[in-house]
């Protein structure tokens, strides 16, 4: 098993070979099997750093913002927070999702990096 993954290291060129693979979700109700089924670049560039309101510059992650819709089976209806999610490549991810509600072939989690 790999070991867990720097999401503020990955970007979508780690993701986009991967789509339709299945990623594996730890639930409050066991393990969710999660198809990769899209992969997409935001259409705007993300500056080089940014400021918060106490002055500090942090810097941006490198290779742009991107977002990725998972689909889960339909009985899979979980609430949005935070949810492990393994692949053997890119190991373990804390990934916060968002239910997208009901797609054509199960249920969408949708989550966004930038």
């Amino acid at each position: 098993m790999a070991s867990p993954a720097d999401l503020g290291q990955l970007n979508i060129d780690d993701f986009a070979p991967h789509l339709n693979a299945i990623f594996e979700m730890d639930s409050p109700h066991g393990k969710v099997p999660l198809r990769l089924a899209e992969a997409a670049a935001h259409g705007h560039p993300l500056p080089e750093t940014v400021t918060t309101d106490a002055g500090k510059k942090h810097k941006v992650r490198d290779g742009g913002g991107f977002t990725l819709q998972f689909v889960a089976p339909e009985s899979s209806r979980l609430q949005q927070g935070i949810y492990p999610i393994k692949h053997p490549k890119l190991g373990t991810m804390e990934i916060f999702l968002v239910p997208t509600g009901p797609v054509h072939d199960g249920h969408g989690f949708h989550a966004v990096f930038g």
